[in-house]
């Protein structure tokens, strides 16, 4: 099983070894805890990997607290470039277990984007009509870089009317086509 903890971050062969004992179970919908790029790529190994053996499956990654969108699409969209994944940029605000208020990195996005993804009341909802279950979200670039931000396939927030987060559009990193179905998460 991948539960379990140790007391220093796993490095990228823990991260290969749990993505392998993934490989043949059912699932479609893997996140990724690591912001490294190597960690992210072995994401990007496994998915490809899966979909050999006719296993679909959707990654849900972040980029590092702080990265530029320019950087996210220099760095990490370009590596990753994959229909099946989908890649956070913003930081969310959540309720930690002591009920603080606690800013939490992209893959924290990427998890609840993946639970959006992965729950609802209808079969079908799409991502963009469902809220997340987050207090605020916060990236270097400014709100208004919104329209940037889905042009560079970054998943992420904006705000409704009412100023609260839903997600702007379901986006995946892939770049190669000018066909929007396949650039939807």
């Amino acid at each position: 099983t991948l539960v379990g903890g140790t007391t220093t971050a796993p490095d990228g062969d823990a991260w290969t070894d749990a993505f392998a004992a993934l490989l043949p179970l059912a699932v479609q919908l893997v996140v990724c805890g690591s912001t490294s790029l190597d960690v992210i790529l072995a994401g990007v190994a496994h998915v490809q990997e899966a979909a050999q053996d006719s296993k679909w499956r959707q990654l849900f990654v972040g980029a590092p607290t702080g990265t530029s969108l320019a950087t996210i699409t220099s760095d990490y969209i370009a590596a990753t470039n994959n229909a099946a994944v989908a890649l956070c940029g913003q930081e969310v605000q959540i309720f930690d277990t002591s009920g603080r208020k606690v800013w939490r990195d992209p893959s924290w996005a990427a998890l609840f984007c993946a639970a959006m993804t992965a729950g609802g009341p209808t079969t079908g909802t799409p991502i963009t009509n469902k809220a997340p279950s987050i207090l605020d979200f916060r990236a270097v670039w400014a709100e208004t870089s919104l329209k940037d931000m889905i042009a560079a396939s970054v998943l992420g927030f904006r705000r409704n009317q009412l100023g609260a987060p839903i997600v702007a559009r379901g986006v995946t990193t892939y770049q190669l086509t000018t066909n929007d179905a396949l650039q939807e998460a």
